[in-house]
């Protein structure tokens, strides 16, 4: 009975019950380092590391930091990164032939979050928009606003325009 609870908690922790029987001394920890360096400098996702989950590589990795150096697996993080954005560039400067620029997009956008820009500075500067109802009545349009939109007009900019309507009407 004890064991089974030994085997669920180390499932729990692990993934497979095996991880730490299969790496159980330096020498085949440092190698797993090294076949993640070259897993990651060639582009392959993190999901797909064969040796183990990449939970239970960063379960090993916390548990013997001694067996991982550290600095060796942060430059195989930006050469996974450079890798991708390499081929981006070679592939929009024409140098891959059938590129996809589509496809490259949502790998970028699933493999590091890349979304995109979208500009929404907001000013809150007042804008002056001239109104010919004449020329909006000779086209056959009401001079009414629609419904939904949404204007910022003072009352006293109500006033200026009925006054210069009703100049207009006595010109007229």
């Amino acid at each position: 009975m004890e064991d089974k609870k030994i085997v669920k908690r180390t499932r729990k922790r692990f993934g497979y019950p095996d991880v730490r029987k299969q790496f159980n001394t330096p020498e085949k920890r440092v190698k797993l380092c090294n076949k993640w360096i070259e897993h990651c400098m060639s582009g392959l996702s993190k999901e797909a590391f064969r040796e183990c989950s990449y939970r239970n590589f960063l379960q090993l990795q916390e548990e013997y930091p001694e067996d991982f150096d550290q600095q060796k697996l942060d430059r195989a993080e930006r050469e996974y990164a450079y890798f991708w954005q390499k081929m981006g560039i070679e592939g929009m400067m024409g140098n891959i032939r059938n590129f996809n620029s589509s496809v490259w997009q949502w790998n970028m956008a699933n493999r590091f979050g890349w979304r995109p820009v979208v500009d929404q500075q907001q000013t809150n500067q007042a804008i002056n928009i001239e109104i010919n109802y004449d020329n909006i009545k000779s086209i056959g349009v009401s001079p009414e606003p629609a419904p939904n939109l949404q204007t910022s007009i003072t009352a006293e900019d109500m006033r200026r325009i009925e006054l210069q309507s009703s100049k207009e009407q006595e010109i007229d």
